[in-house]
């Protein structure tokens, strides 16, 4: 386990969690150094000090094993269990997707318009914030009907 004290992440840092994982020793580099095998979303250094690693210990509340990814037309798809928060970045919506059977670790940015499969998700959130980004509202509106309500006739 990763001590993530040091770590930015969103929202409150009470409310988080202190250590994140497990992750995958790759290699011990020296005696206090150790190379984890991190998820490429985390986008920081794989290279820790052996203070903020810690052994896993199961946990009972926890899921013994995330779920896996569902497979179409040969891709791997992975289910949307909510949308936390939204960003605009060069004039396009980008959605913070929590992963079902996932923990937060493994939430990553999504562009909006990539979530055809998860329509429904992205209108409850919409639904819930009615007011985020309102230049965008009726592209974003056009979006999450042409996919919640898909025309037959195309």
């Amino acid at each position: 386990m990763l001590d993530a004290r040091h770590l930015r992440r969103l929202g409150f840092r009470k409310l988080q969690s202190k250590k994140i994982g497990p992750f995958k020793v790759k290699r011990k580099i020296n005696e206090t150094t150790y190379e984890l095998e991190l998820p490429e979303h985390m986008h920081i250094s794989p290279v820790f000090n052996e203070y903020l690693l810690s052994p896993y210990q199961e946990d009972p509340d926890r899921p013994e094993e995330a779920q896996p990814a569902i497979l179409m037309m040969e891709r791997k798809r992975y289910e949307v269990e909510k949308v936390i928060r939204e960003r605009l970045s060069r004039n396009k919506i980008f959605l913070l997707i929590r992963w079902k059977g996932y923990g937060p670790e493994h939430d990553s940015w999504q562009e909006f318009k990539t979530l055809t499969n998860a329509a429904d998700t992205v209108k409850a959130y919409y639904d819930e914030h009615p007011t985020a980004y309102s230049s965008k509202r009726q592209m974003i509106d056009e979006w999450i009907t042409k996919y919640t309500n898909p025309d037959p006739q195309g």
